[in-house]
């Protein structure tokens, strides 16, 4: 394990923890790749009971929407209900002075309306198709770039 661990530890810009259930599963990664950002992608139950201590854990950068695995744990049939508990996610971001959390991906591929109303800070990917309607969101606006 150490080999692995020597060769992402320090030469990653950013580890993104899949899963992550537990403080102690994000602290494990820490103690790693101390320095490295971490995001958590809580995409079960677990995870999302745990979310404000796993934002909570040194290193922790942004948490992340796993939107289809979560509605897989939960159960949630053919609708979106893994979506009412995403403002979890936001208030366990803004509690722990976390940047606002990245949005899960969208399931519809041929909603284009749909993808560019939905986000957080950023979106996850399903599919190439996506990538023109994210940069048409999420590229800041010449008012933007002039005060930053």
């Amino acid at each position: 394990m150490q080999v692995a661990e020597d060769a992402v530890a320090g030469l990653a810009a950013g580890i993104r923890i899949p899963k992550a259930e537990s403080p102690d599963d994000v602290q494990w990664v820490h103690r790693r790749a101390p320095g490295t950002p971490l995001i958590c992608a809580i995409e079960s139950a677990r995870g999302l009971l745990a979310a404000q201590e796993i934002a909570a854990v040194p290193g922790v950068r942004h948490l992340s929407m796993g939107g289809v695995d979560l509605w897989r744990d939960l159960g949630a049939g053919d609708g979106d209900l893994q979506t009412l508990y995403a403002l979890h996610v936001v208030v366990a971001s803004r509690a722990a002075g976390l940047a606002p959390p990245v949005d899960s991906l969208y399931r519809q591929l041929d909603d284009d309306l749909g993808l560019r109303q939905l986000g957080f800070f950023g979106k996850s990917a399903i599919h190439p198709r996506q990538l023109g309607t994210f940069h048409d969101v999420f590229t800041p606006s010449a008012d933007e770039l002039a005060w930053a």
